[in-house]
């Protein structure tokens, strides 16, 4: 899929129907035939407004001999719809211009921290801080192991789930807590610092829990 930016309004779109995009425009066009319609006269009706199915591409070995110029020639076509779709030739490959020697730095995307949510993680995660603060012990990121942040509201939630810390510990259970909370295992003590960390930041909310 590649998409174009828009450079006319939307009136000015053309409005003839989708099997008329799929087969080209006026003149010949550069492979441009939709193999995927069932119904090669078939169009979209929502709220009686018409959908105009965007045009696919289909190249061939020389015309795709350049990605990039091929793009470009189909331009005046395909900017009137937005997008378009291009299905390389069969034998394509792309050629890989990394270099072996380029490094990229990783970062985790942590889906409860996404768009500022406040679900149900957020609340207890405000609810272990407050806790904690009372204990005069601060919290300001989350503790890492393996250079991974620990989702602390999910370590708290796997250790109720297999009965508490002291079960935990007495049926040597911290590995598939760990496991269960993604911490690679290559990481070193990881087991040793998941304890730690649980004893350290989650008790004092466990123990009140309980007791409440």
């Amino acid at each position: 899929m590649f998409l174009y930016p828009r450079s006319a309004s939307r009136s000015s779109a053309p409005s003839t129907p989708a099997s008329q995009h799929s087969q080209g425009f006026s003149g010949p066009s550069p492979g441009l035939v939709d193999k995927t319609l069932s119904d090669p006269n078939a169009g979209y009706t929502c709220d009686n407004t018409l959908l105009t199915r965007a045009p696919s591409f289909f190249p061939s070995e020389e015309e795709f001999t350049d990605p990039l110029e091929y793009i470009e020639k189909i331009r005046p076509e395909a900017e009137q719809f937005g997008l378009c779709r291009i299905v390389p030739p069969s034998n394509f490959k792309p050629e890989c211009r990394v270099n072996d020697d380029m490094r990229f730095t990783g970062n985790n995307q942590y889906v409860q921290k996404m768009m500022h949510r406040w679900g149900p993680n957020a609340r207890t995660l405000k609810a272990i801080r407050r806790c904690l603060a009372k204990q005069n012990i601060e919290l300001t990121t989350n503790p890492l192991i393996g250079c991974m942040e620990i989702d602390l509201v999910r370590l708290y939630e796997v250790v109720e789930q297999h009965g508490g810390l002291m079960s935990v510990i007495e049926n040597e259970l911290w590995g598939k807590v760990a496991d269960a909370c993604r911490i690679p295992r290559s990481a070193q003590e990881r087991i040793t610092k998941l304890d730690s960390i649980y004893c350290k930041y989650l008790l004092p909310y466990a123990t009140l829990s309980h007791s409440g």
